[in-house]
């Protein structure tokens, strides 16, 4: 078997049904690393791809816990990023095991009190 790890952000298609199989991207540049192992041999596969990533490491206990993300900073929470506090007082009221919050989960939430943003 072979695997295929592009560098890459643009938009592709794969297509694995015929002969030759197309693996395409939208862009001009070209830049791959290619990893091969026996058939059926998949951890060896993972081990090629991970020598290249990177090997996975132990995440912090807290991240194998119940968390909570959410967009905290709109109309559906009167516009206050403050509110994320009685939703982690809800948690320990109700003895819910919360390990993390990630308040305004990063799609452009922004932080702040009604009109006001901060940090200012």
């Amino acid at each position: 078997g072979y695997g295929v790890f592009r560098c890459t952000w643009a938009g592709g298609a794969y297509d694995f049904r015929g002969e030759p199989t197309l693996l395409a991207h939208r862009e001009q540049r070209f830049d791959a690393f290619y990893f091969a192992a026996p058939p059926r041999d998949y951890k060896g596969l993972l081990e090629a791809y991970t020598f290249i990533t990177g090997r996975p490491f132990m995440p912090p206990i807290y991240a194998l816990g119940l968390g909570d993300s959410d967009c905290y900073h709109n109309s559906r929470h009167n516009n206050e990023t403050r509110v994320v506090n009685s939703v982690a007082d809800g948690y320990v009221e109700n003895h819910m095991p919360a390990a993390w919050l990630l308040v305004n989960d990063g799609y452009g939430c922004g932080y702040g009190s009604g009109d006001t943003k901060f940090p200012s």
